[in-house]
């Protein structure tokens, strides 16, 4: 056993110092690793607001496969990539499709001018002989004159005879047609253009609810869709 050896003032004192100076260090210790948190927590805090911005202006990519973060891509970098992902590009300048309709690629470039027949300065209207007639029926028995009419008549009523082969039952949708019936055909197509309603089908056009009673007047929409239906 060590013998124990009785302390003077002086190692007594000595201690005591020691003693001080580490519990002063350790306060210190102390009061530095508090400050580093509480700077911390403010590090914290604004870099929690930087990621909120940045995730507003930013899209994260994963990786489909293994479902960990990949990439950061900025919100309108990745927009501008969506849509340039939906242009197709092709080698030829022209390219073709079913209905044998021809697309170019580029822009044609054209030197010449527009043609004088294309350029429209004034209303077209009559000319010539019916130039001063304003009566509506007049100017159409003008266009279509009886011997017109005749012959579209004619030859409708060979092609009825004709399509009328392929009908069990007969109706009278498929009944020859007359030049009153042939009139009011081509006034239904001719009012259809000049009221803008061309594009619209025959079920539009023949809605009282939607175009009124101006084409169902003329005709029914069955014997209409008789009249344009392919070969006609």
């Amino acid at each position: 056993m060590s013998s124990k050896q009785p302390l003077n003032d002086r190692d007594i004192s000595r201690l005591l110092i020691g003693e001080e100076d580490d519990s002063t260090q350790e306060e210190l210790s102390n009061s530095e690793s508090e400050d580093g948190l509480e700077v911390d927590d403010a590090k914290s805090d604004n870099q929690e607001e930087a990621s909120d911005h940045e995730g507003r202006s930013s899209v994260i990519l994963l990786d489909e496969a293994s479902g960990s973060q990949s990439l950061s891509v900025p919100l309108e970098e990745s927009s501008e990539r969506s849509r340039t992902s939906r242009i197709l590009s092709f080698s030829q300048n022209t390219i073709r499709i079913r209905s044998h309709h021809v697309w170019t690629m580029s822009k044609v470039q054209t030197s010449s001018r527009t043609g004088i027949i294309n350029i429209v300065r004034v209303a077209r209207g009559p000319a010539c002989a019916v130039k001063n007639i304003v009566d509506p029926l007049i100017l159409f028995d003008n266009i279509l004159t009886d011997e017109i009419q005749e012959q579209i008549v004619k030859w409708m009523n060979a092609e009825i005879a004709i399509k009328r082969q392929t009908y069990n039952q007969i109706t009278s949708t498929q009944n020859d047609t007359t030049k009153e019936e042939i009139s009011a055909l081509i006034g239904v197509l001719v009012l259809a253009a000049a009221l803008k309603d061309n594009h619209l089908s025959l079920d539009e056009l023949f809605n009282t609810e939607y175009s009124g009673t101006r084409y169902v007047s003329c005709m029914s929409k069955e014997r209409c869709d008789f009249f344009t239906m392919p070969p006609f």
